[in-house]
């Protein structure tokens, strides 16, 4: 009987040892910057708060451009207004009416979309041209300089890729800073999450 309550007295301190543990990491992790906690513990990363499709313009209806090909969500009509960046071939910005049914495009869009079909949603970006040479459009969550100041590091909004931009990528790399909306380009991304790259092309949106 003695050997059986002391067994129970080792478990019971065992579980209150393993339970502070797990309370001090969660603390530990909730005081860290966004782009380290997501790094610790990707399982924190929350619901995507923006979308993409890439594929064919097929239809334009009351200012809503409506996307069909692969992505987030197969067909989305995308709302077009001021707000929205429309990036041509060259990287540059352009308007609406530069948009022409049959082109091929990527469009990034708010994650909060209707349920009606197909699926409306405001158009943050829409980037016309073939994926391989496209840019990624992000909004930056977090920038951090680099200890030696030749490198930005900078996370997403949806907590999914971080990226490291250097001088060559990007001659105002330094003024990088949270909210900021880039174009950026990249070949590689690593398969961990979030996903890691090098940049090799960053415009940042006026």
């Amino acid at each position: 009987m003695k050997t059986f309550k002391k067994l129970s007295a080792i478990l019971a301190c065992a579980c209150v040892l393993g339970a502070g543990s797990a309370w001090a990491e969660d603390r530990a992790v909730e005081n860290m910057s966004p782009m380290d906690a997501v790094q610790v513990n990707p399982e924190i990363m929350r619901a995507p708060v923006m979308f993409t499709t890439y594929g064919k313009l097929v239809a334009v209806e009351d200012g809503r451009y409506v996307v069909e090909g692969e992505g987030n969500l197969r067909v989305v009509a995308a709302e077009v207004d001021r707000d929205t960046y429309i990036i041509d071939e060259n990287a540059k910005l352009r308007l609406p009416h530069a948009l022409k049914v049959g082109q091929t495009v990527t469009v990034f869009y708010s994650a909060q979309t209707t349920r009606s079909l197909p699926a409306q949603s405001h158009a943050l970006a829409i980037v016309i041209g073939e994926r391989e040479a496209a840019p990624s459009f992000i909004e930056v969550a977090e920038a951090k300089l680099s200890a030696d100041g030749k490198s930005m590091t900078v996370l997403n909004n949806n907590n999914d890729l971080i990226a490291t931009i250097g001088s060559d990528a990007c001659k105002d790399f330094a003024k990088i800073k949270k909210g900021d909306k880039l174009l950026l380009w990249s070949h590689m991304v690593t398969m961990s999450l979030p996903g890691l790259t090098n940049a090799e092309k960053v415009i940042i949106l006026p």
